[in-house]
């Protein structure tokens, strides 16, 4: 069984660099980073984690730094963004930035992309909310095009490439993973029609993974392709190891944890911790 780990890196915890070999020596197999380019005073989007935002969410690094930070200091580690605000960050450098760690990683990064919850960051950025979804599988598919092709285009409806190039292409190929990020009602459909992954956000309100699951592998038949991988975040400090179990049960390919935001010396206990909860099923 595979494990991730989501840390949310700021100035008050261990640094990206400091963090990825720990996280590495515990066995696991992916380090995420999450993605807020800020947050606006607006509350009226409610924090999907319930109760009031944490205040760690107001200071986190750069993802694409830190992805850049992790993987130079660790060896077989993957990194990557979960997820990216695809829909507000400019397709072209989105493209180079990835394909940069990626090249200089020799094949170690993946990218989550999802369309947001806080509509007021989103709309900061000059997108309308509504648009998002939209803006998001366009943005995947230029940069497919930018990752694969040697000159690179693009034309839709928001949206327009002129032929280009852009170097390095990634070391993977054709591109990194994509990891469609969500438990919406059309979060299957976008992973079949642009991801690798569906990376499953399970909470309070959200149908069960397992139907989900069997639902996604049927589009997949239908649509003549192989069923997209699916990790499912477990949320919990610690993790609840019947949680664990019955993701395992029901065949999901990766579980990522969610490493609890707090000081250095902290940090690195919660590391460790984890590392021995997730020992009993990564070493089967």
């Amino acid at each position: 069984m595979r494990f991730g780990l989501t840390a949310f890196c700021t100035a008050e915890s261990l640094a990206p660099h400091e963090l990825a070999p720990l996280v590495e020596e515990a066995g696991f197999h992916l380090l995420l980073f999450p993605d807020h380019t800020h947050v606006p005073l607006d509350r009226a989007s409610r924090f999907p984690g319930g109760g009031d935002l944490p205040d760690h969410y107001r200071r986190t690094y750069d993802p694409l730094v830190c992805c850049a930070l992790a993987a130079a200091t660790t060896t077989e580690l993957r990194v990557g963004v979960g997820v990216a605000l695809v829909a507000v960050r400019d397709p072209i450098i989105l493209a180079k930035e990835v394909a940069s760690i990626d090249q200089a990683s020799r094949g170690r990064m993946m990218l989550g992309v999802g369309a947001g919850w806080n509509a007021a960051e989103i709309e900061n950025h000059g997108v309308a909310a509504g648009d998002r979804w939209s803006l998001m599988r366009e943005h995947v598919l230029a940069m497919k095009s930018i990752w694969a092709d040697e000159v690179a285009t693009f034309d839709g409806r928001h949206v327009r490439i002129a032929p280009l190039w852009s170097w390095p292409k990634p070391h993977q190929r054709p591109h990194p993973p994509i990891a469609v990020g969500g438990s919406g009602p059309g979060v299957l459909r976008r992973v079949l029609d642009y991801g690798d992954e569906w990376l499953a956000m399970a909470g309070p309100g959200a149908p069960a993974v397992s139907g989900r699951m069997r639902q996604l592998t049927e589009m997949a038949e239908r649509a003549g392709r192989a069923r997209p991988a699916i990790a499912v975040q477990v949320y919990g400090d610690p993790p609840d190891e019947q949680v664990i179990e019955r993701y395992i049960g029901v065949g999901v390919d990766r579980i990522d944890l969610t490493l609890p935001h707090a000081d250095a010396d902290a940090t690195r206990r919660s590391v460790e911790a984890l590392g021995e909860i997730i020992a009993r099923w990564s070493a089967a």
